[in-house]
């Protein structure tokens, strides 16, 4: 019934262009170039970034740990507003209104997060774990999925996550690139955190795994009833925002959306969407649509090689972007053109974060510390990263963080970065392995190795540890030939 009524319009405005011949009505278009997130400048963008890292941010995040089935448990104060000052920093950056915490969902937002940690699984639809309540599961599934009740319309977001704490996780929602490859572009997260009709949150966390909501009103009509911030401000809402816009922020390989909360036809028009870079212009092959008032869509891959190939930070300078095809109720048509200038801002770490606190390792082996800072956007140059290691006898370390295990023993390996320090155990465990020569054993291969063999040949009692270190002529004895041998490959080592 719809595709014949849509074919039945179509046919009406032919009639109607063979009536009037040349007199046909065209669409009017309307072009915006201004844009209200212009107005930041870079001391602002930093300032207030800055602003939102809490160097005394809790080590234990939890006013009530949770204690599944017993205790559903409870995020401290401090721990809820600076996650919501993370979110409104963002929302700022695009020119939307402040979210407020939604307390009376918070309870919710912990049962999901305690239900992604008995399955031990991320996703947005989890099973029931067996043993759980139907009414424990059904909050906890609410929690990861959404709610289109009335009054009550809200996303569900979900993270993995034991490096970061829950401010930094923001950082990660909103650049949400694994998100975006996994759904074919859709960028999920962002669009949730950043919707124009948003006005409270709530989040919990069990483990290493969080949740998040955000609420909407169901309409603009509704929304503006709420929020001092009209949605009626300005036409569209743009991540990476126009004006100044922190590089730290967008990978190059990192999905683009605009946000157009009136009412647009997004499933039908025919957008298209173009970057100019260093005075040439590039087309975005791949526009995605979203429901939710809003588009993304990623640079093109030749010019994602131009920058240097994927993960990497955007480069400073001048991106123009140009976005045409937003259909507009009466037939008429919206264009939108603004320039992102990326710069380079300065948002230091807090902390540092090892992937493990204790690593075992067997002598001989090697093993790589990863590292991950606080906060999550602040970008550091491999020559700030300075190693070192307690007991070098042990252990060493290279430039990279990788440790060579040597002989068994405990030690340290610590790194400094920007002023900050973060140190972890090491335990190295397994036989010695020493090098050939030194059969005296004292790590070092000089003139004692080889009056030792010859003490060895002379007594003719050796083991085969000996042999193993000793035998450089490897014909199955010490004599004197091996002594030879250590005194010469001690000499080209002087």
């Amino acid at each position: 019934m719809n595709i014949s009524r849509k074919l039945r319009r179509v046919g009406a405005y032919v009639t109607c262009a063979v009536l009037l011949g040349c007199h046909v009505s065209f669409a009017s278009t309307f072009n915006y170039k201004d844009h209200i997130t212009s107005l930041h400048t870079k001391q602002e963008i930093e300032q207030k970034y800055n602003a939102t890292v809490n160097g005394n941010y809790p080590e234990n995040e939890y006013l009530v740990m949770p204690n599944y089935p017993s205790t559903v448990g409870s995020l401290k104060p401090v721990v809820i507003n600076d996650t919501l000052s993370r979110i409104n920093y963002y929302r700022w950056l695009s020119g939307l209104n402040e979210l407020t915490p939604n307390y009376a969902k918070m309870e919710r937002n912990q049962k999901g997060a305690i239900l992604l940690n008995e399955l031990g699984q991320l996703t947005h639809t989890p099973e029931k774990p067996e043993g759980m309540s139907d009414e424990f599961y059904k909050e906890g599934y609410a929690a990861c999925f959404y709610g289109t009740q009335p009054g009550d319309v809200y996303s569900g977001n979900v993270a993995y996550d034991n490096f970061h704490t829950l401010p930094d996780l923001i950082d990660l929602y909103i650049a949400d690139i694994y998100n975006g490859d996994t759904s074919n572009g859709a960028v999920g997260h962002r669009l949730s955190i950043l919707d124009p009709f948003g006005t409270k949150a709530s989040l919990g966390k069990c483990g290493n795994f969080s949740t998040l909501s955000i609420y909407y009103e169901s309409s603009a009509a509704a929304y503006n009833e709420v929020s001092p911030k009209k949605l009626d401000a300005q036409p569209y809402y743009s991540y990476p925002t126009a004006g100044y816009f922190p590089k730290q922020f967008c990978y190059t390989n990192e999905y683009w959306s605009v946000l157009v909360p009136g009412g647009y036809y997004l499933n039908t028009s025919k957008i298209a969407v173009t970057v100019e870079y260093d005075g040439q212009v590039y087309r975005v092959p791949y526009v995605q649509e979203r429901s939710f008032f809003a588009i993304d869509f990623k640079l093109p891959d030749y010019l994602i090689n131009k920058l240097g190939g994927e993960n990497r930070t955007m480069p400073e300078g001048e991106f123009k972007v140009t976005v045409t095809g937003f259909k507009i109720p009466g037939n008429s048509y919206m264009n939108l053109e603004y320039t992102v200038n990326f710069f380079d801002a300065n948002i230091p770490i807090t902390e540092i974060y090892f992937e493990e606190d204790n690593y075992n390792i067997e002598v001989g082996q090697e093993a790589k510390i990863e590292l991950f800072y606080s906060p999550a956007a602040a970008e550091v140059e491999n020559s700030e990263i300075v190693w070192s290691i307690a007991d070098e006898k042990i252990a060493s370390i290279n430039n990279d963080g990788v440790i060579t295990a040597k002989r068994p023993g405990t030690t340290t390996a610590t790194v400094t970065i920007q002023g900050v320090t973060r140190t972890c155990n090491i335990t190295v465990y397994g036989d010695v392995v020493y090098e050939l020569g030194d059969v005296d054993r004292n790590e070092i291969v000089d003139a004692n190795d080889a009056a030792y063999v010859l003490e060895l040949f002379k007594a003719t009692n050796y083991t085969q540890d000996d042999l193993n270190l000793g035998d450089l002529d490897y014909n199955g004895i010490l004599d004197s030939n091996d002594a030879s041998l250590i005194l010469e490959l001690y000499k080209t080592r002087e």
